[in-house]
């Protein structure tokens, strides 16, 4: 009735039996448009699910070249996922900050005990977590605090001078000499860090706290989103992957095809009709239509 309604408010006498026809066809019209709208954010959803699951399936095959076992691997997502269910940070961010730790030479539990702590200083923000995790990688690596290092823990809003001056009393311009003679070793700063997150620590249990805000509500929300479109992706991977290979077997056989095709068009256009020749005739069809 929308359409009989407009034209009966603008005045207009018209046939009632034609407007009823471009009602039900204006209803019509609507309700395909919305199950293609539909059909089409279905189809978006299976499209990220099978990334998600694509994405996963790389993290697990990369983590198992690097423990040299496919079960400790899939262990290892799965305790940052669990990690990520219940921090305020995603899972893509935790598990990119435990591949750079391991990759300066960090074990797995190593680096997922550094990741708690790290956690915990950085709060709710993944950019802190990351500078941190740089940091802390490279003071692991070299087995000692070095003044870059000190900066890039800084400007992530942590000093671990200011912590060991707290704990040891000594001078922070002290500490900052020590450190110029490599004084301040890795094993130093990771207590810093376990100091500041433990009982009584001014960051003991941030992330905990931070995840129950509403930004860190959301963030667990959209992470165990993706979690499960993963898992549907997963169920999905095994058939497109037959799929892909077929088409890689094909490959000679298109690229053939192509190459026919190509010849065909380079012998038409060598020995058929000149440009202006086939412009004329497409100009001479529409002057008949």
């Amino acid at each position: 009735m929308v359409v009989q309604e407009l034209i009966a408010k603008l005045g207009f006498d018209v046939d009632q039996g034609g407007m009823q026809k471009v009602d039900n066809g204006l209803s019509s019209l609507i309700k395909q448009v919305g199950l293609l709208a539909a059909a089409w954010k279905a189809v978006g959803l299976v499209i990220d699910s099978v990334k998600g699951a694509a994405n996963l399936e790389s993290m697990n095959a990369e983590f198992e070249v690097m423990l040299g076992n496919a079960d400790a691997a899939r262990y290892l997502v799965q305790q940052i996922q669990n990690m990520a269910a219940l921090t305020p940070f995603e899972t893509a961010g935790l598990i990119a900050n435990v591949r750079m730790m391991m990759a300066f030479g960090q074990t797995a539990n190593q680096a997922m005990a550094a990741l708690k702590f790290l956690g915990d200083v950085a709060g709710s923000s993944q950019e802190k977590l990351d500078r941190l995790t740089l940091a802390y990688s490279q003071v692991m690596a070299a087995g000692k605090l070095q003044g870059q290092d000190l900066l890039q823990f800084v400007n992530a809003g942590f000093n671990p001078l200011q912590v060991l001056s707290e704990k040891t009393g000594k001078s922070m311009a002290q500490l900052r000499k020590d450190m110029e003679k490599g004084q301040i070793s890795a094993e130093m700063v990771r207590d810093a860090f376990e100091t500041v997150t433990g009982p009584g620590g001014r960051f003991f249990g941030n992330m905990e706290k931070q995840s129950q805000t509403l930004n860190g509500l959301w963030s667990t929300m959209v992470d165990n989103v993706k979690i499960l479109m993963a898992e549907l992706g997963g169920r999905l991977v095994p058939f497109i992957k037959d799929v892909v290979r077929g088409l890689i077997e094909m490959a000679d056989s298109i690229a053939g095809a192509y190459r026919q095709l190509g010849d065909f068009f380079g012998l038409m256009l060598s020995d058929g009709p000149t440009a202006q020749d086939t412009a004329n005739g497409i100009a001479t069809a529409f002057m008949t239509i």
